[in-house]
């Protein structure tokens, strides 16, 4: 066979896969070059509900300490004449459970659903768990006080609350610095 043609049937299925991963390679960064700036707007997206989430979760936890209802329930008391003796601390407990029920959840639950129209899963799941216990903190305060584990159990729950905000925090934070997203 002439050598010419023998060149030139070799070069042809060369030029052939090196046209083929040419055309992937080019496609595959068209592609990227076309999601990275909808990445990105999304990553945005998903970073400004979360954000807004924790801040609801950190108001409401603020707002709903028990040392800190308690020491307001108690300057509110004095205030109002309320000498300290017996049945003080019955009252202040009352007075500082009102002010826990008086902490609405609303934003908490209005910017939970933006997270979880965000999502991806995992971090919904967090909302969700983390706006359950808030759920269960408030429960927990609408029973009435009527001895000291009331208030154990009243804290336990806000605890809880304060843990899972925690959890869906670091879980956030995860996923916002991942690379894959």
């Amino acid at each position: 066979m002439d050598p010419a043609v023998t060149a030139a049937v070799i070069a042809v299925p060369t030029a052939v896969v090196a046209a083929a991963a040419a055309y992937a390679g080019a496609r595959s960064q068209a592609r990227s070059a076309h999601r990275g700036p909808v990445d990105a707007v999304r990553r945005q997206h998903q970073r400004d509900a979360y954000a807004a989430f924790l801040a609801a979760c950190q108001a409401y936890g603020a707002a709903t300490a028990w040392d800190a209802c308690y020491q307001r329930a108690t300057a509110d008391a004095l205030a109002s004449g309320t000498a300290p003796g017996p049945g003080f601390m019955d009252l202040v407990a009352e007075r500082a459970r009102h002010l826990i029920l008086a902490v609405s959840l609303d934003e908490m639950l209005r910017t939970g659903a933006v997270v979880d129209l965000e999502g991806p899963e995992h971090i919904s799941a967090g909302v969700n768990i983390t706006v359950g216990l808030a759920r269960q903190f408030r429960s927990v305060a609408h029973s009435p006080m009527s001895s000291v584990t009331d208030s154990s159990n009243l804290i336990s729950a806000y605890n809880q609350f304060v843990a899972a905000s925690q959890v869906f925090l670091r879980a956030a934070r995860a996923h916002l610095n991942s690379v894959d997203g």
